[in-house]
């Protein structure tokens, strides 16, 4: 939102007491620059960490592709500055789509960037659209998902 940082939200407290995804950190993000996670290891239990955090409703036949296809770092300067917006950006329809079961951006935290949207912009509202599916679901529930999609084209 305009003058406020996206690592601003990680910061919320049901974020920081809810989300999955901080264990699965495999680097300092201050000394690397990155969010790492590690998609390619073989420990079951950091893989059982991951799947918990990012696709939990993936099925386990899938699930090896999709960390195949995530990236490992998450650059951490994306998160502490501020995002700028032109002019015309109050104008434009948006949409967010939360995953209710999301345990790397909670629920609770998707409201709040809706909240600050529709503060910023009271002109042009932000639609919130709830779609009962984990952080990745576009690899446990495709066709919901593009359904949604098409009908906001």
């Amino acid at each position: 939102m305009p003058g406020k940082p996206a690592g601003a939200y990680l910061q919320l407290e049901d974020q920081q007491k809810n989300s999955k995804l901080g264990p699965a950190i495999v680097a300092d993000p201050a000394v690397i620059g990155a969010l790492r996670i590690d998609t390619r290891s073989t420990d079951p239990e950091y893989l059982a960490l991951l799947k918990e955090a990012l696709a939990a409703d993936v099925d386990d036949g899938l699930l090896a592709t999709v960390m195949h296809l995530l990236t490992p770092d998450a650059p951490v300067s994306i998160y502490g500055d501020a995002a700028e917006f032109a002019d015309g950006f109050a104008g434009i329809k948006r949409t967010y789509i939360r995953c209710t079961q999301d345990q790397t951006v909670v629920p609770s935290t998707g409201a709040a960037i809706v909240a600050d949207m529709n503060a910023a912009w009271p002109s042009q509202q932000t639609d919130l659209v709830d779609i009962e599916a984990s952080h990745e679901v576009m690899f446990s529930k495709p066709a919901e998902l593009a359904n949604i999609l098409a009908g906001l084209a």
